[in-house]
């Protein structure tokens, strides 16, 4: 894994989400609690080094650049596990929607049997018989991985691991995970999409009813133990289901957890109870190790040998950890006599929490220091991390002093693989990970080991946030650290962060500083966990570090900005943040309060204002020291940023109550170049995650305007909601309540746009649209300038460049640049329009249709073309998917005329004539059938356009000798021209000037004769 990869991968879950660019992946749906367990709201990683195409990028961004499963899963002992396989057989003969339950306590070797059951995927689940196509089994091992226990890691995990090794199923077409670009070899990915469990549930569903897969098998291996974490995995399943072929082609679950009552909470479940089936192997394993004790010790006897087997396994109760630890205390240097080994291991107890506890006894201070830093760390810590922190909790003062100090990596290594292997892992990578999801629960057991339980928990716990605090202050005090120049973001020729650039530069700088990736990154979860008990801590060089502008904290900004603020594939003008080093705006970036109190209640914070002219007079009464802390407050930076704007885009939850609470104007507006003209609120609608949907309703609470535009663009919070895909901030706008006017959804912004017409254009968002046609979105509105992707976020360059000139343009000049550039461009689009144009967005077309059925209405909406839905449809990307939805409502006049006289029915024809036009129409089947549908649904053939033709005509005229059988097949016979239309003959010779007549019904068959293909 690289370092950017790292940096990123791990930093959510320290800084609020700042770098929250709308999951963001931003397609929340309200369904979505967390992106990483330990994180709320967290941008993914979207690739890392070694991304060298298309499909290689996509894997990467699923996996967020790091492929492996944690902790290396041992092999089974040979002989065992095999029970499992009959069982699996019995199960996958049943019913496809039936789910398997593996349960089994901690230590019973749950991530073994699953390990077990993918390697052997062709003993239990061989092709059936009448079935083509590719047998998938694909694993999630989340236990393994602290990162990635969450139902959306979880199903990121599972689908890296299918198209792992059927790359030939990615499609780097689909809309819905990929943007347009300026190159059409290198499209750049849509990051919402990953963060979106919708968008990742219909990608599996596509997997599933994919022509080349016959079944798909996914197996989730994790320590869930709550009813609240088995609920999750249940949500995950259901969406999953929603998104099937109808049922038909859905993959088969099996669930390898800890007891947490999945049983009671899925339907037709079948169960394994672990603990019990696994005995037997237990023997296996036992008399295997006992063996080589024997071939160690070869005075042992066979009967002595039987029994330490039968007293390990007895025992031994099913748990494979138990049976680890006591194999060896046994083989840790005791003589082998029989009531010396009986002793033994009555005393030892059946606890596995009390035999962690020996060892960590047993382990000296400094091992027990790394358990505990292991624990709290915001990432799995590497060796040379760990090496590093020891010299400086040493008193090492400089690089040279660190190296000197450093034991040997080597020392670190035999430790965790001698004495501390119960407790803690090695990774092939030298990342320390815990050895057991056990382990964890040890660890929080220890701090809990107080007769005031819950307070010395706390305590103990900030404790250690404090030490690692303390090393990340000392290391980036240092003299050659704050010295280091942090370098710009590097930007293209389209003002975008140029991603593979940006890795480099990142490699350069972090070079052989060990320490300064994770000082950087995680200084400010440290500092804020330490402060947990609300009470405050002493930490050695804070006050220095943040006391002025000092150089290591002017670098500590810039290494900031560098690592977690500027992300690649985005507009360097859109990264926004702050380059103030007001404590105030720091404690915003890092939800940190207690360092903007420490900044508000300083006589130099208060002095520079009250010394301003007119301020003075201010400060003599405590009303008026509160005027001056409110003015503090509502400073601006130099972007024109205040510190609320900064804790809103930062999704600092706690630091927006505490300024709201200190007088921060709650409706204030950036200023400057910017991002200008936004509030709060605009900041913490365009989130996905719940801290900001908190954020949001704090925000109304204390009387932000929800329906407030940005100054340029004219963009509501509602708008930036459908941008963040979050229904629940949607929701909270729409049903409001204050002094302002309720949230109309039907306000455009400048460009024209409703936040329905920017969701209709973005897959995924159909339970956006559902919102807002409840809350009294007008489908029947149309844009002003209803390009596609103006909706989207204008990817056309053209269109964007005159969007972008409405700040500086004045209203005549604005709009005659607009049609100049958008000439040729249909206008006057509603959301419909904008729907059936886009791609992968049939559930939005099937939600607006229902609100026309619903209330008995006819679509009747044209654009500035003429165009109906029907004939945008035709015209647009995937035709005959949304022309079949909009013939099957009933709500569309199938003969209605453009502004040049054309049907629907004549346009597709004309689309069928332009050979580059085929690959998005379908395959030649397809593009029969959508004539088929055309057809039935009562196109006529006599209409003819502005040029006097017909669809015959037209048909004729591009050479489609099969549409003109087709079309002619269905008049009736005494409108049917005289002779045979011979499909050699050049197109021009083929008139069909005169016909006359409407289709007539075929009763709903289809005809067959053009089955064979043109």
């Amino acid at each position: 894994m690289s370092k950017m990869a790292e940096a990123k991968f791990q930093s959510q879950a320290t800084f609020s989400g700042s770098m929250n660019q709308g999951l963001q992946m931003g397609q929340n749906m309200g369904t979505m609690n967390t992106t990483f367990a330990i994180s709320e709201g967290a941008t993914v990683y979207m690739g890392g080094s070694s991304a060298v195409n298309a499909e290689d990028t996509f894997l990467d961004a699923l996996i967020a650049g790091d492929a492996s499963i944690g902790v290396q899963i041992e092999p089974p002992e040979p002989g065992t596990c095999l029970w499992i396989l009959p069982e699996l057989r019995t199960w996958q003969a049943g019913a496809p929607n039936h789910p398997l339950w593996i349960s089994g306590s901690p230590g019973c070797g749950k991530s073994v049997i699953s390990s077990f059951i993918l390697r052997e995927r062709q003993s239990w689940a061989p092709p059936k018989e009448g079935k083509d196509g590719k047998l998938i089994v694909a694993g999630s091992f989340c236990d393994r991985h602290p990162n990635r226990q969450t139902p959306i890691w979880i199903m990121r995990t599972l689908l890296y691991e299918i198209f792992r090794l059927n790359r030939d199923l990615i499609d780097t077409k689909d809309p819905e995970f990929w943007q347009e670009s300026g190159n059409p070899e290198h499209p750049i990915l849509n990051p919402d999409a990953f963060e979106s469990m919708e968008s990742l549930a219909k990608l599996l569903g596509r997997i599933t009813a994919h022509v080349d897969v016959s079944e798909v098998y996914l197996l989730v291996d994790g320590q869930y133990q709550q009813t609240q974490d088995a609920l999750g995995l249940c949500d995950m399943v259901n969406q999953v289901s929603n998104y099937g072929s109808g049922g038909v082609s859905q993959p088969r679950w099996i669930f390898c957890t800890r007891p947490n009552g999945l049983d009671r909470l899925m339907q037709n479940v079948q169960t394994i109870d672990l603990f019990e089936k696994n005995r037997e192997d237990i023997r296996i394993v036992t008399r295997s190790r006992v063996k080589h004790f024997q071939m160690l010790n070869p005075g042992l006897t066979e009967s002595f040998f039987d029994e330490v087997v039968e007293i390990l396994t007895r025992r031994a109760e099913g748990m494979f950890l138990w049976l680890s630890l006591a194999l060896k205390s046994l083989g840790d240097g005791m003589i082998w006599e029989i009531n010396l080994v009986k002793e033994k291991l009555q005393s030892m107890p059946y606890d596995v929490q009390a035999i962690y506890g020996t060892i960590f006894e047993s382990i000296d201070k400094k091992m027990q220091t790394l358990l505990r830093w292991a624990y709290v760390a915001g990432r799995p810590l590497k060796v040379n991390e760990i090496l590093v922190m020891w010299a400086l909790q040493d008193g090492a003062k400089s690089i040279e002093e660190i190296k000197q100090r450093s034991l040997r990596p080597e020392i670190v290594r035999s430790s965790l693989e001698s004495g501390l292997k119960a407790l803690l892992a090695l990774h092939h990578d030298s990342s320390i990970h815990l050895a057991h999801p056990s382990v964890k629960d040890f660890i929080r057991q220890l701090y809990n080991n107080s007769s005031e339980r819950q307070v010395q928990e706390r305590i103990s716990i900030c404790e250690t946030h404090k030490q690692m605090a303390e090393s990340c202050l000392a290391y980036l005090s240092l003299e050659e650290i704050r010295e280091l120049e942090a370098p710009e973001p590097p930007v293209d020729a389209n003002g975008m962060i140029d991603r593979e650039k940006r890795e480099k530069e990142i490699e350069r700088y972090l070079g052989n500083y060990h320490f300064l990736e994770y000082s950087i990154t995680f200084l400010g979860f440290h500092l804020r966990e330490s402060e947990n008990t609300g009470v405050h801590v002493d930490i050695h060089g804070r006050d220095e570090f943040f006391g002025g502008k000092t150089n290591a904290l002017q670098h500590w900004v810039r290494g900031y900005d560098l690592l977690l603020t500027y992300l690649p594939d985005k507009l360097l003008s859109d990264t926004g943040g702050t380059s103030s080093l007001s404590l105030l705006f720091i404690s915003a970036r890092l939800n940190l309060t207690s360092l903007a109190e420490h900044f508000i209640s300083t006589g130099s914070a208060l002095t520079s204002l009250v010394n301003l002219p007119g301020m003075q007079m201010l400060a003599g009464g405590a009303s008026s020291f509160a005027m001056v802390r409110q003015q503090v407050i509502n400073l601006p930076d130099m972007k024109g940023w205040r510190a609320l704007h900064v804790a809103a885009d930062s999704e600092a939850e706690n630091v927006v109550a505490w300024l709201l609470e200190n007088g921060a104007a709650v409706d204030s507006e950036t200023v400057g170049i910017i991002r200008p003209g936004r509030t709060a609120l605009h900041f913490a609608a365009s989130k996905s995650s719940d801290t900001a949907v908190r954020i949001v309703r704090e925000l109304l609470k204390m009387g932000a305007n929800p329906g407030i535009p940005t100054r340029f663009g004219g963009n509501t919070p509602l708008h930036y909601a459908v941008q963040s895909g979050s229904v629940e901030i949607m929701t909270s706008l729409l049903h409001h309540k204050s002094k302002y006017k309720p949230v109309d959804p039907n306000i455009p912004n400048y460009s024209g746009v409703t936040a329905l017409h920017k969701a209709a254009a973005v897959p995924g968002l159909e339970d956006a649209v559902d919102v807002l046609l409840q809350n009294g979105a007008n489908p029947e509105q149309a844009s002003s300038l209803d390009k596609v992707a103006v909706a989207r976020g204008v990817k056309d360059v053209k269109v964007a460049s005159t969007l972008k000139a409405v700040a500086s343009m004045k209203t005549a000049a604005l709009w005659k640049s607009a049609t100049d550039t958008l000439r040729g461009v249909a206008t006057n689009q509603t959301a419909l329009h904008i729907a059936v144009r886009s791609k992968g967005t049939e559930e939005t077309v099937k939600k607006i249709l229902e609100r026309y059925i619903t209330n008995k209405k006819m679509v009747e909406s044209r654009d500035s073309n003429g165009y109906t839905p029907l004939h945008a449809a035709v015209d647009g990307i995937g035709s005959f998917t949304y022309i079949k939805l909009l013939l099957e409502s009933k709500k569309v006049d199938v003969n209605s005329q453009d502004n040049d006289g054309r049907t629907p029915l004549m346009l597709y024809i004309q689309r069928l004539g332009q050979p580059q036009q085929l690959p998005s129409l379908g395959d030649p089947a397809t593009l029969r059938e959508t004539l088929d549908d055309l057809l039935v649904a009562g196109s006529a053939l006599d209409i003819k356009d502005k040029d006097g033709k017909s669809a015959i005509d037209h048909a004729s005229q591009a050479g489609l000798a099969w549409a003109v059988d087709k079309l002619n097949a269905t008049l009736p016979a005494s409108n049917r021209p005289k002779g045979d239309l011979s499909p050699g003959l050049p197109p021009q010779t083929q008139s069909s000037q005169g016909v006359t007549g409407k289709v007539t019904s075929l009763a709903g068959k289809r005809l067959n004769m053009f089955s064979k293909k043109s």
